[in-house]
């Protein structure tokens, strides 16, 4: 939650007596070091993560803490903590003319890091189809110039996102790890520690 590296959570778990409680240890009990959980992490893999996730959230649902009457789905763009100086020497070095996403697999560490992908709701729109072949309800903002547009039900749909959309926005774009898997891991975890400290309060009312 709190978005520190490996070594910094070492640090925190062995002087923190709240965290040492969190986590179950005792105040005198030898804690993890910063190897044991990048290793565990490693193992546990991120569909694991993602079956953990739904498992919380269906416990969640039995509980009738959670209703899944709507789906919101956003795009943001995450930026890599990756320095491009190491990879642009590569690309001259390799007689590119410039670095950019054509030429950034061939000479990134990341080969699924991207420059400048922005991504917008109405972006959305190309997955229409996806949507109802799955059976779901789709309620995407139309652009301006399609025939099927309806303003007030945009407006009302932009409203209804509203609330969501400020969550989504106040998230830290800044990125840990390299490639898209690692990432995803990392946000099914920050989502389902979300979820808990949510519960805490929930449950406390």
């Amino acid at each position: 939650m709190e978005d520190s590296s490996d070594r910094e959570f070492e640090r925190f778990i062995a002087e923190n007596t709240a965290g040492k409680w969190f986590c179950g240890f005792s105040l005198t009990e030898k804690t993890p070091d910063f190897t044991t959980i990048c290793k565990f992490r490693n193992s546990i893999k991120t569909h694991r993560m993602e079956k953990m996730f739904k498992e919380v959230k269906k416990q969640l649902q039995a509980k009738n803490y959670c209703h899944e009457v709507f789906t919101f789905v956003d795009s943001s763009a995450l930026i890599s903590k990756l320095s491009l100086w190491e990879e642009r020497d590569k690309a001259i070095t390799a007689g590119y003319e410039k670095l950019n996403n054509e030429v950034l697999p061939e000479v990134s560490s990341d080969p699924e890091a991207k420059i400048g992908a922005v991504l917008g709701d109405k972006g959305m729109i190309g997955a229409i189809e996806e949507i109802l072949r799955r059976g779901l309800h789709p309620m995407i903002i139309l652009r301006n110039n399609m025939k099927d547009k309806n303003p007030e039900l945009d407006r009302w749909i932009t409203k209804l996102r509203c609330p969501y959309e400020r969550v989504f926005s106040k998230q830290n774009k800044r990125v840990r790890y390299k490639g898209t898997e690692k990432n995803q891991g990392a946000e099914f975890l920050y989502a389902m520690a979300f979820n808990f400290r949510r519960l805490l309060k929930l449950e406390a009312a």
